[in-house]
C-alpha cells in the first residue's frame, strides 16, 4: 500500500493505492470514521497482522492538527 495527498494545495485530500500480488495498483477508499478528524496528509502506515495506523494531518471543522487513524483489514 502506499499513500499521498490529491487534490489541489487548498483542498488536500488523502489518496491511497494497494497492490496484491503483483497485479495493477488498486485505489484503496480511505474514509474515516464519524467524529474522527478527516485525513488531509498521511506521513506514515504502519501494519501489525491484520491492523493498519496511519499517522498524519486531519481536519476537524477549521482546525487542523495531528492524528492518526486505525484500520482492521481484512
Amino acid at each position: 500500500m502506499t499513500c499521498g495527498s490529491v487534490g489541489s494545495a487548498d483542498h488536500p485530500t488523502v489518496g491511497c493505492w494497494a497492490q496484491q500480488d503483483q497485479q495493477h495498483w488498486q485505489p484503496f477508499n480511505v474514509t474515516p470514521e464519524p467524529g474522527s478528524p478527516t485525513p488531509l496528509y498521511l506521513y506514515g502506515l504502519l501494519a501489525i497482522g491484520d491492523e493498519l495506523t496511519a499517522a498524519g494531518v486531519g481536519q476537524t471543522g477549521s482546525t487542523v492538527d495531528a492524528a492518526t487513524w486505525t484500520a482492521r483489514l481484512g
